[in-house]
């Protein structure tokens, strides 16, 4: 997204849609695993439901605030401003993730004990 906020050129387009199209194509599936691997056996369903419904409701929220943006700014500044959320979402999520696994070996030690 960042990269699209600074291209000027058609090739420099099609590689930022290429990488984007990657991006989405590995992450989507692997965090549908996350949601679905963090639920109990029994609600996998539900797991599957609610990440699809979140995510669609992320997608049409997203696409009516930053046509909001884009109104009040241009294209470039909207793209770098969603590579910045992407890249604090990332943070976020790192941190979430990682302190959740140091928490499941805390317990897990524990209960070795």
């Amino acid at each position: 997204m960042i990269l699209l906020g600074y291209i000027d050129s058609l090739w420099g387009m099609l590689l930022a849609g290429a990488i984007i199209g990657l991006g989405y194509g590995s992450l989507l599936p692997s965090f549908q695993t996350m949601a679905v691997q963090s639920a109990p056996e029994h609600r996998s369903g539900h797991a599957t439901a609610t990440f699809f419904m979140m995510y669609d409701t992320g997608i049409a929220a997203g696409s009516y605030v930053l046509g909001l943006l884009v109104s009040m700014t241009s294209f470039r500044v909207t793209y770098q401003i969603s590579g910045m959320i992407v890249l604090l979402v990332l943070g976020i999520f790192y941190y979430a993730y990682t302190r959740q696994q140091k928490t499941q070996m805390v317990k897990e030690r524990a209960e070795e004990f």
